[in-house]
């Protein structure tokens, strides 16, 4: 709507016919923003519990691990190390 402020007397009167569709833009957006804090709560509160619940992270970390180790990129020491720490076991058919 900024750049309905420098249109033409007639591109405006355009605009003004339309009016309620664009207030009721303005207002969309207002909530839009005004929702994004509750949104990203519930958003974070399900990724949380479906991490929680088939353990996804700690999951993902130890392929991580493994492929790191894999491709020379730590040694297996550093591997088996941060996966004590984390209280991930290590499958050693997992490692080349």
């Amino acid at each position: 709507m900024a750049r309905f402020v420098t249109l033409n007397t007639h591109q405006l009167a355009g605009h003004v016919a339309n009016l309620d569709f664009w207030v009721s833009e303005a207002r969309h957006a207002l909530e839009v923003i005004d929702g994004y804090e509750p949104r990203f709560r519930r958003m974070k509160a399900g990724q949380d519990q479906h991490v929680a619940e088939r353990g996804t992270f700690t999951e993902a970390t130890y392929r991580f691990l493994v492929r790191c180790c894999n491709e020379g990129l730590i040694p297996e020491s550093k591997m088996r190390a941060i996966c004590e720490e984390l209280d991930i076991g290590v499958e050693a058919a997992d490692l080349r």
